[in-house]
C-alpha cells in the first residue's frame, strides 16, 4: 500500500521534469529565431525614429573613407546653424552644429529596404560615395542602383532608383529636434542649401 503512492509521486515528479525541460528548449528555440544578428538594433531603431526618442543607433559618424572633405564649405566643422530640411517631423528650424563638411554629389533616391516590403519614396540624401560601383560618374534619373549607406535599417545592400543628384557640399549635424524629445547626433546628410547661419 505505501509502495503505490510513492511510485505515483515518483512518475509525476518525472512529468513534471521533463515538462520543465521541454519548455526551456521551446524558450532557447524562440531566441534563436527571434534575436537574428542585427534585429533588436533594427527594432530599436524604428521605435526611436518613431517614438522621437534618442537616434543613435545607425547614426555613428562613420563617412565613406574615399569621400572628400570639403575645402572651401559654407559652414565649416563647428558652425552653429538652423535647419532648414524638412526630412522628417522636427528637423525644420531645429538648431544644430556642423560635424563634417565634405564635398561629393547627393542624390534623392526611391529604395526597397531589405528588412521590408514597402518601398521608401524619396528618400534625402545618399551620396556618391554610398552607392555600391557609382565610381565618379554622375547617375542619371531613372538609373538602378544598390545602396551601401546604413543610415537606416534595411537600406545596406538595398535596390533604389535616382530620382535626381547635385554636385553639392553635403553636412553631418548634431541637432535638437524642435518637437524636444529627441538629440540626433551625426546625421547624414544635409546639404548646403538645407542649412543657413543661426541667427
Amino acid at each position: 500500500m505505501i509502495k503505490k503512492p510513492f511510485i505515483l509521486a515518483c512518475i509525476l515528479l518525472t512529468v513534471l521534469v521533463l515538462a520543465a525541460c521541454g519548455n526551456s528548449d521551446t524558450k532557447k528555440v524562440n531566441k534563436n529565431i527571434n534575436l537574428a544578428p542585427d534585429d533588436h538594433l533594427n527594432m530599436e531603431t524604428k521605435h526611436s525614429v518613431t517614438e522621437n526618442t534618442d537616434v543613435e543607433d545607425y547614426n555613428t559618424g562613420i563617412v565613406p573613407p574615399n569621400i572628400k572633405k570639403a575645402s572651401t564649405p559654407a559652414y565649416p566643422v563647428g558652425s552653429r546653424v538652423a535647419v532648414l530640411a524638412t526630412h522628417k517631423e522636427g528637423m525644420k528650424g531645429a538648431k544644430g552644429t556642423v560635424v563634417g563638411a565634405y564635398d561629393s554629389t547627393a542624390y534623392q533616391v526611391d529604395y526597397a529596404p531589405t528588412s521590408d516590403v514597402r518601398e521608401v519614396k524619396g528618400y534625402k540624401w545618399i551620396v556618391q560615395e554610398e552607392i555600391q560601383k557609382s565610381n565618379d560618374k554622375l547617375l542619371q534619373p531613372g538609373e538602378h542602383v544598390t545602396l551601401e549607406a546604413d543610415h537606416l535599417p534595411g537600406m545596406r545592400g538595398a535596390r533604389a532608383r535616382i530620382i535626381s543628384g547635385k554636385k553639392t557640399n553635403v553636412y553631418m549635424i548634431n541637432y535638437q529636434l524642435t518637437t524636444g524629445e529627441a538629440k540626433e547626433r551625426n546625421y547624414k546628410w544635409v546639404i548646403e542649401s538645407e542649412l543657413m547661419k543661426e541667427q
